[in-house]
């Protein structure tokens, strides 16, 4: 992934798609190419259901969320590069794709 800063806990103040608040990464690692965003997330039932697209813990679910990141990231001028779930407790990284 290179160098880069990693950053803690940006606030950005945004309204977009019906959300208007104040969207908040976990954590940012800020490269001179661009922004990777990570958020932490809590799954007790592991891989399966964290790839089930019909279950409530399905990792798709947080697209939206990054989608306001993003466009909090974009009107600031900050390229994104990867937006990644990180499951500490069933030890896994998910990243999400979106257009």
């Amino acid at each position: 992934m290179g160098t880069g800063t990693l950053v803690h806990g940006n606030i950005w103040w945004v309204s977009w798609n019906d959300f208007m608040g104040l969207p908040h990464p976990d954590f940012c690692w800020e490269t001179e190419n661009g922004t990777v965003l990570v958020d932490f997330k809590t799954c007790p039932k592991g891989k399966t259901a964290i790839l089930d697209s019909n279950g409530k813990f399905y990792a798709g679910h947080y697209q939206p969320q990054f989608e306001c990141y993003a466009h909090a990231l974009k009107a600031a001028e900050i390229i994104v590069l990867a937006q990644l779930l990180y499951y500490p407790v069933s030890g896994l990284l998910i990243e999400l794709h979106y257009e």
